[in-house]
């Protein structure tokens, strides 16, 4: 008989964001004069610009000639936009083959969804404070979750101490919401280090984007992820199997 995923009430409350929206609308109720600065979710407060609306009023057009029509897309993502992918990692030094990239519908998809490949019962450190989906993920899978605190004192980009034994470490760099950013070395040194599997959530543009361009036109609302999976990575993976780890715990 198939049963409920019990780690789903284990979650603190609802999606974080939901309850800072629900704060803040009871308060302007309560202060309707009042003005906020809101340091919650960063959502966007700009128009998409022209290049944009342009582009995707080609692509409906082209859905609307039988020439140009196309059906379902690649399950990894259309090639050509892969191939903008390469080439934007290529100019900045960093050659990668097409088949180590996989454009999905955003970044909290892919937090989700990678840990499916790995079994129930690891442990994940998370440098805090972090993006709440990277901890709500790890619940609902059943993982325990260990948290690094950091403080202006360290940066706020605390490298994990080698006596943590944690499965998987997810670094976020440039961090978000701190901004701090880790060093080439610092990354080395953590990717060098003996935890087995080491997931770097870097803040690139989701998308190719010229240095040139706006912010305004950079915080476009689109919702575009790819990830970059090192051929190596199913070796590696095979090579180290992951054993259970103690309940949620702060490091």
């Amino acid at each position: 008989m198939a049963s409920m995923n019990h780690h789903y009430t284990e979650l603190q409350d609802s999606y974080l964001f939901r309850t800072i929206d629900a704060k803040v609308a009871d308060y302007l109720a309560k202060n309707p004069g009042a003005e906020l600065l809101k340091l919650g979710i960063g959502d966007v407060t700009l128009p998409l610009p022209a290049a944009s609306i342009d582009a995707m009023h080609h692509a409906v057009d082209d859905q609307a000639k039988k020439e140009t029509f196309e059906g379902y897309q690649a399950e990894v993502g259309s090639g050509f936009f892969r191939q903008a992918v390469q080439d934007y990692y290529q100019q900045r030094g960093i050659s990668l083959d097409q088949s180590e990239i996989f454009v999905s519908s955003g970044a909290k998809d892919d937090l989700a969804d990678l840990l499916d490949i790995f079994s129930r019962d690891i442990s994940a450190l998370v440098l805090e404070p972090a993006y709440p989906a990277y901890v709500d993920a790890n619940v609902i899978s059943g993982n325990s979750v260990l948290h690094l605190p950091s403080s202006a004192d360290d940066g706020f980009a605390p490298l994990p101490d080698s006596a943590i034994d944690a499965d998987i470490v997810y670094l976020c760099s440039p961090n978000n919401p701190t901004g701090a950013i880790m060093t080439r070395e610092e990354l080395e040194k953590i990717a060098s280090s003996s935890t087995p599997l080491t997931k770097h959530l870097s803040k690139i543009p989701p998308f190719p984007i010229p240095s040139t361009r706006s912010k305004a036109q950079r915080n476009a609302p689109l919702r575009c992820a790819r990830s970059v999976r090192p051929l190596g990575l199913r070796a590696r993976a095979a090579a180290t199997p992951l054993s259970r780890k103690p309940s949620s715990a702060k490091v």
